[in-house]
């Protein structure tokens, strides 16, 4: 004969019950906020799966017209990132915007470091990436910006960099 769980043993599990929970939550949301995604976007890719030949025959014609709408939307976005890649270098376009007839291009992120370019205003660049830190130069707020300039990598200042 089975031995029915008294409140107190039932009492003792939820605390258990609860922090799992919560501790599921927090990741989800922790999650969504590094990939820069809704939670319940998050939550979709994480229990879609392909749909079969049988489920597609099982979905009414608006929601088929949805799903063949989607997937032409993904490809022709997948087929845009393709052709810039062809293009360019792949990397994020900019050009350099300063007061004065020239940008100082760097050996590493600091003022200190050696001069290894002088590039004109005007002039496009390849932004590879900025860094993490939010410093405080020339009366602003800005981040150091890595990018790429007659085939040389170096560090700017990244408030001197316009985003295209």
């Amino acid at each position: 004969m089975a031995r029915r769980r008294s409140y107190k043993e039932k009492s003792k599990i939820w605390p258990w019950v609860s922090f799992v929970v919560f501790g599921l939550i927090v990741g989800l949301l922790g999650y969504s906020v590094i990939t820069k995604q809704s939670p319940v976007n998050v939550l979709k890719t994480m229990f879609a799966s392909d749909l079969s030949p049988d489920d597609l025959r099982r979905l009414d014609k608006s929601d088929l017209i949805a799903l063949v709408e989607q997937r032409d939307a993904d490809i022709a976005a997948l087929s845009e990132e393709l052709e810039q890649c062809k293009t360019g270098d792949g990397f994020q376009k900019g050009i350099i915007n300063t007061s004065s007839a020239t940008l100082n291009m760097r050996s590493e992120a600091s003022l200190e470091s050696e001069i290894v370019i002088r590039i004109p205003t005007g002039s496009k660049v390849s932004i590879l990436y900025y860094d993490e830190r939010q410093l405080f130069l020339d009366g602003a707020m800005g981040q150091w910006c890595r990018i790429k300039y007659a085939d040389q990598e170096g560090w700017v200042w990244g408030n001197y960099v316009d985003k295209q």
